[in-house]
């Protein structure tokens, strides 16, 4: 490190104080927080020592109290949780009795977060504190006192234990029993209220659509509707990395802004009153849609700009970013952990921090631009074309900055964001900027409404095929990954490659050490394992159980499920390169639209039926079409011989639990399910080296669990 770049260092930490603090804090929150052994603390102390000697300078030592007071803030968030009722329980996963409040933002048949302070024991009733995610089918308010009778069941690692912890929450609560004790009072009474206004809101952000997919797409765009979204297209939005757009974040806050200030503004008031009276209507918007990380990072950020606009500064981008990232860390050192505060203040900061280069590339873009004669036309045409610059530059750089960050949560290569989202933000941008007069013409002009509603519904239409279009597969490569040190290593890289005063070898250096970890995580492709996808429609209805082999070459459909569900999972493997089903079991006539849905969506080899679809007139015809029928014996359990040299059995009793063994020729597999009227209940596996389960409550829309045999 040549002394150039120390001294830019130090004077960036002096332009930015809250800088410094927060690459202490956080070096010392990720190392209480992630884990590391030995050697990533070694590495952490090795780091924060050289920052607090750059930050504090001969007081080295007390900028490194810093790094202390975030390591036994982050290990006191992880060792330290203040669920005690988790000693009550007996055991991590057990069936509970206990009572609590409704609290967060309850989403209408969906689940919400529940404050246990009771559970009942041996002993009777006994006072405790915790956190978890209810699942329930009813919906209720903010403030409801329920008594609830369920089980607790801890997530399988991953995504969804991550996203628990990160929000304070280690359970989920699968609900059996419900009963409503009392309703919200006093204060929580009037929030409650304030929550239910959004059902008003979305009455009147929908009005005029006549699709209701692409209107609860609109909703979950809006006011945070999660439980609108559609696993289906879910999916295309996060293959295409548009996700962003549904997020609540920047993007809808500083619209959101703009149009409440344009609004005052034609009351002949200031701008700086204007941006003091439009900030609690944004703040009680960010706590009507659920506050987040990257929400409350939009609102944080815009308090700051706001704060200097009224002292009459000049507010400073960087520094204010490196202050809300500070506080939220402060305020819950989980965060660290949550996707949303990784890629918020990632993108962020990119787009922050590299604005520099940013403008001298349209400057010299558009150096013939300037010197040409200035009319009225060629002005108006040069500031497009230098917006247009601009929206380039900044997808290009959030997109080569958030490269690893994507492989590793999303295990993808976007090809398509790039031109994808220089369409899709605008889109999103317009339709999020037009809720605010949407929602003035429900009350005062329906017509208008109607009308404002048509042309958002062709525009949330066109994003969606924006988003398919990218989705595809040759836009989008699936399988691929790096690990988490690999990504940070590449952000690192990131950043010094922007630092001044860089010899043009240490730059070509920088790059190629981004390009080889990149490289290294497509050439790592892994291969995917073999695993059961369970797959339930939207509406809740029989959910269909699919075996993929290993590299997922081709499918077994063992439960073909409605006709809906099995809808939903033909395009979810056609997307993923499946398109072949080696045998599709039916038994009875339960689930003959699903099995018809199957064959008409998919290549079926093979049809596997019992005796009582065995002798229906569809059979014969499937027959005379060329596809294999085979036949099992449901109540003698025979097994049913398939290609591969494995065997499936069915065994059912009279207590409606029913088993499939799978033997693959390595020592078998026992596949269980629970089947009830309203379909799978209850799924898992046992195997010699391997095993999972999931619990699925019917009617609960889009759960579509992958249980991978590994």
């Amino acid at each position: 490190m040549t002394y150039q770049t120390v001294e830019k260092i130090r004077e960036e930490l002096r332009v930015c104080p809250s800088l410094g603090p927060l690459l202490l804090v956080g070096l010392g929150v990720m190392g209480g927080v992630c884990g590391f052994g030995w050697r990533g603390w070694l590495g952490l102390v090795h780091a924060s020592f050289w920052v607090s000697c750059l930050h504090g300078g001969r007081r080295w030592w007390m900028s490194l109290m810093l790094f202390v007071f975030g390591s036994w803030w982050g290990l006191r968030a992880v060792r330290t949780p203040s669920d005690s009722y988790i000693c009550l329980m007996g055991r991590e996963e057990c069936r509970v009795h206990c009572r609590g409040m409704v609290t967060g933002c309850p989403l209408p048949g969906g689940p919400f977060d529940f404050a246990v302070y009771g559970i009942k024991t041996v002993d009777g009733w006994k006072k405790c504190s915790g956190l978890v995610r209810l699942r329930v089918k009813e919906s209720f308010t903010y403030g409801d006192n329920l008594e609830v009778t369920g089980g607790m069941i801890y997530p399988e690692a991953g995504f969804q234990r991550r996203h628990l912890r990160t929000l304070g929450m280690c359970h989920e609560l699968e609900c059996e029993t419900v009963e409503l004790l009392a309703h919200a009072s006093g204060w929580r009474k009037a929030w409650a209220y304030c929550l239910n206004l959004r059902g008003k809101l979305s009455d009147g952000l929908t009005e005029g659509f006549r699709s209701s997919r692409l209107g609860g797409l609109y909703l979950a765009m809006s006011m945070g509707r999660r439980d609108l979204f559609p696993q289906a297209e879910r999916e295309s939005f996060v293959k295409s990395a548009t996700i962003h757009v549904f997020a609540i974040s920047g993007l809808h806050v500083n619209c959101l802004m703009l149009a409440t200030c344009l609004m005052l503004r034609t009351t002949f008031l200031g701008k700086r009153t204007t941006r003091l009276i439009a900030l609690p209507v944004i703040v009680l918007y960010v706590l009507l849609t659920g506050p987040g990380p990257s929400s409350l990072r939009a609102v944080l950020m815009l308090c700051g700009g706001t704060l200097a606009l009224c002292m009459l500064r000049r507010g400073n981008d960087r520094h204010v970013l490196c202050l809300s990232a500070l506080l939220l860390l402060l305020l819950n050192p989980l965060y660290l952990l949550h996707i949303g505060f990784q890629f918020s203040f990632l993108i962020v900061g990119v787009l922050v921090y590299c604005r520099p280069m940013q403008r001298g590339m349209k400057s010299v873009m558009t150096e013939r631009w300037r010197w040409r004669l200035r009319t009225e036309g060629r002005m108006t045409m040069f500031r497009g074309v230098k917006r247009i610059l601009g929206a380039m530059a900044s997808c290009c750089l959030a997109w080569v900055g958030c490269l690893a960050l994507t492989l590793h949560v999303n295990r993808l290569m976007p090809l398509g964001a790039l031109a994808v989202n220089l369409v899709v933000q605008p889109l999103a941008a317009m339709m999020v900027e037009g809720a605010v007069p949407k929602i003035m013409l429900s009350c005062i002009w329906k017509r208008a409404s109607c009308w404002m509603g048509h042309i958002l519904e062709i525009a949330m239409d066109y994003a969606v095929k924006l988003a398919e279009w990218g989705a595809q597969d040759e836009l989008c490569r699936e399988g691929v990954g790096i690990p988490f040190e690999r990504a940070c290593v590449y952000i690192l890289l990131f950043a010094i490659l922007f630092t001044r005063h860089i010899g043009k070898v240490l730059k070509m250096g920088m790059i190629g050490g981004m390009v080889v970890i990149i490289a290294a995580g497509l050439w790592e492709r892994q291969e995917k394992a073999s695993g059961l996808m369970l797959f339930r429609a939207s509406s809740g209805s029989r959910a269909c159980l699919v075996m993929l082999d290993r590299g997922w070459g081709s499918a077994f459909v063992l439960v073909p499920g409605c006709g809906e569900s099995a809808k939903v999972a033909a395009q979810w493997l056609k997307r993923n390169g499946v398109t072949t089903v080696e045998d599709l079991f039916t038994v009875g006539g339960v689930m003959r639209k699903g099995a018809q849905e199957w064959m008409r969506r998919m290549f079926v080899r093979s049809v596997v039926a019992d005796d009582e679809w065995r002798r229906s007139w569809e059979m014969s015809r499937l027959a005379a079409s060329g596809i294999h029928l085979g036949h099992w014996h449901v109540k003698t359990n025979i097994g049913y011989e398939y290609r591969h040299g494995g065997r499936i059995w069915r065994m059912s009793d009279g207590h409606g639990e029913t088993g499939l063994r799978y033997d693959d020729g390595n020592g078998g597999m026992s596949i269980y399910y629970n089947e009830t009227e309203d379909g799978l209940a209850l799924l898992s596996f046992i195997g010699s080296d391997y095993a999972g389960n999931v619990v699925l409550k019917p009617g609960l829309p889009d759960r579509n669990v992958y249980l991978s045999f590994k």
